[in-house]
C-alpha cells in the first residue's frame, strides 16, 4: 500500500512544478537587458529594465519598448505613432529620413528632392536614444505595432526629448 503513495506523490509534485512554471510563463512582468549603446545615455549597455506586455491600442509617443528587430529583439524609443508625417530628401538613388526637422520646401532652387512621409496606421517609427550609433527605423523602416513585444516599466524621459516632436 505504502508504494502507492510514491506515484501520487511524484505526479502531485510534477503537477506543482508545471503549474508554477505556466503561471511564471503568464506573468505581465518580464527582465530584459539593454545591450548596446543604442539607448545611452537614458538606459546603460549592459543595464536590466523590468517590463511588462503591451497592447498595441496602449502605445504611444515617447514609450520605450521592446521590439523584433531585424538582429532579433531591441530596445527602442517610440517617435512617431500612426498617422505622424516627417521628410525625406534624395541624396543619389537613396532616400534619407529628415528627423525634427522640416526643410524649408520654399527655395526655388535647391536640387533636393524632398518628399513627406506617414507612418503608416499598423506601426511605428522608433529611434534610439543615442542616435549617432543606433540601429532604428531610420535603418529598417517602420515597426509593425504587433511587433512590440512589451514596454519598460522605468520610463525614463530622452535627454533631447524635443526631437521627438
Amino acid at each position: 500500500m505504502s508504494n502507492l503513495h510514491i506515484p501520487i506523490a511524484l505526479f502531485t509534485k510534477a503537477a506543482v512544478t508545471v503549474t508554477a512554471l505556466g503561471v511564471l510563463s503568464l506573468q505581465p512582468l518580464r527582465v530584459v537587458g539593454v545591450v548596446g549603446r543604442s539607448m545611452e545615455p537614458t538606459y546603460r549597455n549592459g543595464s536590466f529594465q523590468i517590463t511588462t506586455s503591451v497592447a498595441p491600442t496602449d502605445l504611444k509617443k515617447g514609450d520605450v519598448v521592446v521590439i523584433q528587430g531585424p538582429e532579433g529583439m531591441i530596445v527602442k524609443r517610440i517617435a512617431m505613432m500612426p498617422g505622424d508625417s516627417y521628410y525625406q530628401v534624395k541624396s543619389g538613388s537613396r532616400w534619407f529620413d529628415l528627423i525634427g526637422m522640416q526643410p524649408r520646401l520654399d527655395l526655388k532652387k535647391t536640387k533636393n528632392i524632398y518628399r513627406k512621409v506617414e507612418v503608416p496606421s499598423d506601426s511605428i517609427y522608433v529611434l534610439g536614444d543615442n542616435r549617432s550609433v543606433s540601429l532604428d527605423s531610420r535603418s529598417f523602416g517602420f515597426v509593425k505595432m504587433d511587433a512590440v513585444a512589451s514596454r519598460l516599466i522605468n520610463q525614463k524621459p530622452e535627454p533631447i526629448a524635443d526631437l521627438l516632436n
